[in-house]
């Protein structure tokens, strides 16, 4: 029994290391769009494998402990969700439903494999740094020459920044980013000098290959997490003085970024956020998931937005948080919050103590941080690596709590579940 299981976390481990390791290169070169299609792909073929896992070799999806304002809460949401489906007119069968299944399944998924084996969080770490470590050998072999501009700041063509194998830059900074942290990671964590060395070099690489995206998005929340995962390198009785100062290095970073920030950049989040939060006013109920482009164009003016840097039409208001109020609505938004508060308040006394003890936390935490100021600037989860790492975080996160109830009987019907989302996707 012990054999099985422990060939079960193998293979496991294996296989996330894998997806994580071919997410970020992987590009499909008969499709127009083959490095978002070919990402997309590679998310859903393993949300099946997630599923698979979960009820034909474990035979029981095992849930966290939550109190009884959380399970209340969290139960409104699930029926929010079914109501503004019906309501918005959504077919069940659709794009919508398989994204929402997918991530409720990865949380799971990476909340049972983190309970079971922490390790694999390491796996993801190094798959991430490797791919990450390539990315870096392709930039340096196609683009050298350029290279030697980072260093008299000179300004860079536009078309001329580096994106491959991503679609635009700022998917490319998303991945650098994450990649970052989990070189700080690995480096923190190694006991040889020379492997440290080797990632804290690579790690100085990302960064300046993020300020070659010219994504500040992604710069701040580098630069604020990086400074939030040194702290918890610091002595106690110095950490508060650090924190401080980090907090005002991060808020100078913060400052200089807004000086850089080009005016059409400004005028085209102004306009946008404020079209959003028209909408949000006149639709409370929201108007559907995916169907922001279609009323945000009805308050567009006709010289919004810059055909050189932005898209006249924007499928997104560039901020997260703005784009779940205007499609799913305030009471939906509201939900997810205080199911957020009250499930920080449950479990503050925990959640602390294993921040201040636990090095994987603290790189978690940090990763949080990034993809928190990507949230509000940009569309993480419109984006297949971003995506799932959102979702490693929070199943990693659910690991953490108290362990709760196992729903073993849902092995029962294993076979019309896996079937039934199977044909969703």
């Amino acid at each position: 029994m012990e054999k099985t299981i422990e060939n079960r976390l193998i293979f496991e481990r294996g296989l996330v290391f894998l997806v994580f390791l071919i997410l970020p290169l992987i590009r499909l070169p008969f499709f127009d769009n083959g490095a978002v299609v070919a990402k997309w792909k590679t998310v859903h073929l393993f949300s099946l494998f997630a599923l698979a896992s979960s009820l034909f070799v474990r035979r029981s999806i095992i849930l966290p402990k939550l109190g009884r304002y959380p399970t209340i809460l969290l139960s409104s949401i699930f029926g929010l969700w079914a109501w503004n489906t019906f309501y918005h007119g959504i077919p069940w069968v659709s794009s919508v439903t398989a994204d929402r299944l997918i991530f409720v399944m990865s949380c799971l998924f990476f909340c049972q494999l983190f309970r079971d084996n922490l390790s694999a969080l390491w796996g993801i770490s190094k798959a991430l740094v490797l791919s990450g470590g390539v990315f870096i050998i392709v930039i340096l072999a196609n683009a050298y020459p350029e290279w030697l501009d980072l260093f008299f700041n000179s300004s860079i063509p536009y078309r001329k920044k580096i994106f491959f194998p991503f679609s635009n830059e700022n998917m490319a900074a998303q991945f650098l980013g994450i990649s970052f942290f989990c070189a700080l990671f690995l480096a923190g964590q190694s006991k040889r000098f020379f492997i440290r060395c080797g990632l804290s070099l690579l790690s100085a690489l990302f960064v300046l290959c993020i300020y070659k995206t010219g994504c500040r998005s992604v710069f701040l929340g580098v630069m604020g997490g990086g400074f939030l995962y040194g702290v918890w390198y610091i002595p106690n009785h110095y950490r508060k003085k650090v924190l401080w100062g980090a907090t005002a290095l991060f808020c100078t970073a913060t400052i200089v970024a807004v000086l850089f920030i080009r005016p059409e950049t400004v005028r085209f989040r102004k306009e946008t956020w404020g079209n959003a939060l028209v909408l949000s006013k006149e639709h409370p109920m929201g108007v559907g998931r995916e169907r922001f482009l279609f009323y945000n164009v009805l308050k567009q003016t006709p010289d919004q937005g810059s055909p050189s840097s932005e898209q006249t039409v924007s499928l997104t208001p560039h901020n997260a948080f703005l784009k779940y109020l205007v499609e799913e609505g305030w009471i939906f938004l509201g939900l997810c919050m205080l199911f957020l508060l009250f499930l920080l308040r449950d479990h503050r006394v925990l959640l602390w103590q294993k921040l201040c003890q636990s090095r994987h936390l603290q790189f978690i935490a940090s990763l949080s941080f990034l993809l928190l100021v990507e949230s509000a600037l940009q569309f993480p989860f419109e984006m297949a690596l971003t995506y799932l790492c959102i979702s490693m975080v929070c199943g990693y996160m659910l690991s953490v709590l108290p362990v709760g109830r196992s729903l073993s009987f849902l092995s029962l019907f294993s076979v019309p579940l896996f079937l039934a989302f199977f044909a969703l996707l």
